[in-house]
């Protein structure tokens, strides 16, 4: 399995090609002048193109790194997003651009940011500067996309063709994993909110209700689902690991193997094996099935 992190402290990122047993640190030319920090990672459909910030490729497992360059070229004035790729669609990527009047639009690629619709830019119902993105597409065929841009959340049932506001939401992390979706109802989801836990929405974010019974730390930074089994839930907190087996209905720590790490930044599911992953900072941590 191909696995790739950024590490905040140094900027840097690593990635590994045998379920994290083994890391190595990415090649310095993917640190240039125009993007010295690692805003994200994403994989294209194909499983081999990863995609960091906007837009930056590799295709050789991290080893050489290609500039893709922006929409908007040289043009002062204007804020990119990271680029998001799209799971189901193979080349599809995604990038919001905010221009000087604080309008913000998404821009569309569909040969992996060789070329950029520039003609037809989506207008998105956001209000202010945007400067990092997360997207959330349905795991039946990703025609249903939710999206956080800094504080504010919208939705798209036409893939993206036209969006609309959600319901407010409180202050959540930066981490991509702050929201899931359950595959069995692309209306159904999950939120993780920096104070006042997880929160859920039954009607495609048109409300929010407190999912967080039992769940001793209310700044979730970070959520999975298990898409074999969707009743299963997990939450990474500013105080530890939490997991539900009842949709949300109640919480009960996960204590054993984080060598005591209190935080846990990040949570990732792989598909294949349903092996969990948590990143701390203590490291890259593995749970292991009872």
């Amino acid at each position: 399995m191909y696995l790739a992190v950024s590490c905040r402290q140094n900027g840097f990122g690593y990635f590994s090609l045998n379920n994290g047993a083994r890391w190595q640190w990415f090649n310095k030319n993917h640190r240039t002048p125009n993007y010295p920090n690692f805003p994200n990672f994403t994989f294209d459909r194909d499983g081999v193109t990863l995609y960091s910030g906007s837009v930056l490729t590799t295709q050789n497992n991290s080893i050489d790194w290609q500039d893709r360059g922006e929409p908007t070229g040289e043009a002062q004035g204007y804020m990119t997003s990271n680029a998001i790729a799209d799971p189901y669609r193979s080349g599809l990527i995604y990038l919001t651009v905010t221009d000087k009047h604080k309008s913000t639009v998404l821009m569309v690629s569909a040969n992996g940011g060789a070329s950029w619709d520039t003609r037809n830019p989506v207008p998105l119902p956001v209000e202010g500067y945007v400067d990092y993105v997360s997207m959330y597409f349905d795991h039946e065929n990703g025609d249903t996309l939710y999206a956080i841009l800094s504080d504010q959340m919208i939705t798209s049932m036409n893939h993206g063709k036209l969006w609309q506001k959600c319901a407010p939401i409180p202050a959540t992390s930066s981490t991509y994993t702050r929201v899931v979706i359950d595959p069995r109802d692309r209306a159904h989801l999950y939120l993780a909110t920096r104070g006042e836990g997880v929160l859920e929405s039954r009607d495609a974010c048109g409300s929010w209700a407190s999912s967080s019974k039992d769940l001793s730390n209310p700044f979730v930074n970070t959520l999975a689902i298990d898409t074999q089994n969707p009743d299963i839930l997990y939450a990474g907190t500013d105080g530890g690991a939490f997991i539900s087996t009842d949709s949300g209905k109640k919480w009960n720590e996960i204590r054993a193997g984080l060598l005591g790490s209190p935080v846990i930044n990040s949570l990732a599911i792989n598909p294949k094996d349903n092996i969990l992953f948590a990143t701390t900072p203590n490291g890259l941590f593995q749970l292991e099935k009872k």
